[in-house]
């Protein structure tokens, strides 16, 4: 948020270690816009802030930052991953800028999809994560037992911080990636890690991406229809 953004642009350590390291352009997205644009360092988009709307604004910034720089690689990293204060006793080095830049992009550069911690998930998983951030689960209906069921199991690396190459952001940020991650966000929570591993799915075909875009497509069908 604004108060991690103007801390880490106040202390100055962190962009100098992003920007040495990698050479990178670093930018704090922010929504509630009434358009997408980009003022400085700042990325403000056309879209409703929320813990539960993340797959759509991952979806947009990915989309922005595809459609308007060159890079070879897009890195997400959560704003308060750098509040030493709290983050860097609770979870030691891991999650310091050095460590995520030297040991873990330096060493992994040729690869499409990273990030520090690997998780996998799954229908009860996913129960239990949407019942602890939506106070009872109201965003499990029947269309979101259908695609979970359908995939299985879902690779993901933690949303605190994920790369991405180009290739893979274009695949994102195909019409496919708008209507998967408007679906996280009525029906999963919009647990926008989990919607990026599961499009990584797709794009490497280890996937039924017809059926998924199936089920998506339905749902968002019966949703209109609905709505009149």
């Amino acid at each position: 948020d604004l108060h991690y953004a103007r801390q880490i642009r106040s202390d100055g350590r962190f962009l100098k270690i992003f920007q040495k390291e990698q050479g990178s352009k670093t930018l704090f997205v922010m929504g509630d816009r009434p358009a997408s644009r980009q003022s400085g360092d700042f990325l403000y988009l056309n879209h409703k802030e929320g813990y539960n709307n993340l797959s759509v604004k991952t979806f947009k910034a990915i989309e922005y930052c595809h459609n308007n720089f060159k890079f070879k690689k897009l890195i997400k990293v959560d704003c308060n991953i750098f509040d030493y204060h709290k983050t860097m006793k609770s979870r030691a080095k891991k999650f310091d800028p050095k460590v995520i830049f030297k040991k873990i992009i330096k060493n992994n550069l040729d690869s499409e999809y990273g990030g520090i911690i690997p998780h996998i998930t799954n229908e009860k998983r996913m129960r239990a994560w949407i019942d602890m951030h939506t106070k009872g689960g109201k965003f499990m209906g029947n269309e979101t037992y259908r695609l979970i069921k359908e995939v299985g199991e879902i690779p993901y690396f933690q949303g605190k911080f994920y790369y991405i190459d180009r290739r893979f952001a274009r695949f994102i940020s195909s019409s496919k990636g708008s209507r998967v991650s408007r679906y996280f966000v009525k029906n999963l929570g919009g647990a926008e890690d989990v919607f990026i591993g599961l499009m990584y799915l797709m794009y490497r075909k280890k996937v039924n991406s017809k059926q998924i875009m199936n089920i998506v497509n339905a749902e968002q069908v019966a949703g209109k229809r609905a709505r009149r």
